[in-house]
């Protein structure tokens, strides 16, 4: 994966308005969160199957972003109650301690960064038509 963080911090227009102590290391957040969120999209991809990924996004639903990082979201309780009522056809084969087992195994950041673009789903004004398949098709 490519990092971005010698070519964004040379285009960042607002750098060299603002004072360097209060926003010392301020260039690089944005290219190290893109890098990150681009790899956790990587591993979604290799990891969860498409059915998996449309339960991430459906369980968040009803999750605000200011929600502890681990808010019980990923519990076996609520798994196996997501996998029950889906939208989604093909959930029903999936394996709710397989999928568990997945879900684990994302450090803290990767976790955040899942649950950041599962919520954006429900947060963002997505254009007529737009579902969740497509959305989970990145």
């Amino acid at each position: 994966m490519p990092n971005r963080t010698q070519d964004a911090r040379s285009s960042l227009p607002w750098n060299e308005d603002l004072p360097s102590e209060r926003m010392a290391g301020a260039e690089f957040v944005l290219p190290w969160l893109i890098d990150r969120f681009s790899g956790m999209l990587a591993i979604l991809h290799g990891r969860f199957t498409p059915a998996e990924a449309w339960l991430i996004v459906e369980m968040h639903e009803h999750v605000t972003p200011g929600n502890p990082l681990r808010d019980d979201v990923f519990t076996a309780s609520r798994v196996r109650s997501a996998i029950e009522h889906s939208k989604c056809a093909d959930a029903d084969g999936t394996d709710p301690d397989g999928f568990l087992a997945k879900l684990s195994a994302f450090d803290e950041q990767q976790l955040a960064l899942l649950r950041i673009w599962a919520s954006a789903y429900w947060e963002q004004a997505a254009p007529e038509g737009t579902g969740i398949a497509r959305y989970i098709a990145y």
